[in-house]
């Protein structure tokens, strides 16, 4: 189908809108692609946690971001077909793949849980519940320096694997 008629759909009927929801306790790089393609990166831990990343197809890649832990991804898009691509690093400072040239079709959101899992996002749904129903916003009670990230009430919430009323809507 070419790209001026999706284009007039997504205007016409609504947006084909991706989102990528990050559970995973560190940050995630989340790279869109028009076609498969073999994209390589290079991690720096210097002070900033980095990756650098190139395709041998340079116009492949139709956007990069860096999700912080608990953020959402957004990208509006106007092709039927693109592929994602996920990566990030693990406790120990190693490049970690999370998915590579995964087929999106449209409309179709991620969650990246916290255990570096992907999942398909629930419809119509909040963007943390997945197909099957489950909340994954279970973020970690503390950051890597050991510090809390949540409140007392927020932190029973999430010990409890009760969503908090503030990101929760029912469908």
């Amino acid at each position: 189908m070419p790209n001026w008629f999706i284009s007039w759909w997504n205007d016409m009927f609504g947006s084909n809108t991706t989102h990528v929801a990050n559970a995973y306790p560190r940050d995630i790089w989340v790279l869109f692609h028009s076609k498969r393609c073999v994209i390589q990166y290079k991690l720096n831990l210097s002070t900033n946690p980095e990756f650098s990343f190139w395709s041998e197809d340079k116009d492949a890649i139709t956007q990069e971001e860096r999700v912080k832990t608990r953020n959402v991804s957004r990208k509006y898009r106007n092709q039927s077909v693109e592929y994602l691509t996920i990566f990030t690093y693990d406790e120990n400072g190693n490049e970690r793949s999370i998915c590579k040239n995964k087929q999106i079709l449209a409309n179709r959101s991620f969650i990246v849980s916290n255990d570096g899992y992907i999942y398909d996002q629930k419809y119509g749904a909040n963007v943390w519940i997945d197909h099957d129903g489950n909340f994954l916003f279970k973020a970690p009670l503390f950051d890597l320096a050991g510090l809390p990230l949540f409140s007392i009430e927020q932190a029973l919430y999430q010990l409890h694997r009760i969503p908090c009323k503030s990101t929760y809507t029912k469908q």
